[in-house]
């Protein structure tokens, strides 16, 4: 099982519940050394590596590959608009890895 970060759409948890046909359990969590930023691509945000910045989300935990690549589908991973990246997230004061979305 896996934990994804979540920064922009899937941040809704009625979307999610679209996606996977229910809502994980979730957590408030930071991503360091990243900014939210536009994507050039369309009106979504994208991470973009940003030494001194950090980017406030939410992980989704205990989701299954399927349920990941449901969700790489939804992002435009196949297409080329983000892709999957892992790093390590903050959740209060413990360190949790975590997938999350990056622009190309």
């Amino acid at each position: 099982m896996a934990n994804l970060f979540v920064y922009g759409t899937l941040l809704d948890e009625e979307r999610i519940r679209g996606l996977l046909g229910r809502i994980p359990r979730s957590r408030s969590a930071v991503l360091r050394g990243f900014r939210k930023a536009a994507h050039p691509g369309g009106p979504w945000p994208a991470a973009e590596p940003d030494p001194s910045a950090a980017i406030h989300g939410k992980v989704y935990e205990g989701l299954s590959d399927g349920e990941l690549e449901r969700i790489d589908r939804y992002e435009g991973v196949p297409e080329g608009l983000y892709r999957r990246d892992a790093a390590t997230v903050e959740v209060g004061n413990t360190r949790i890895e975590a997938w999350f979305y990056v622009k190309l």
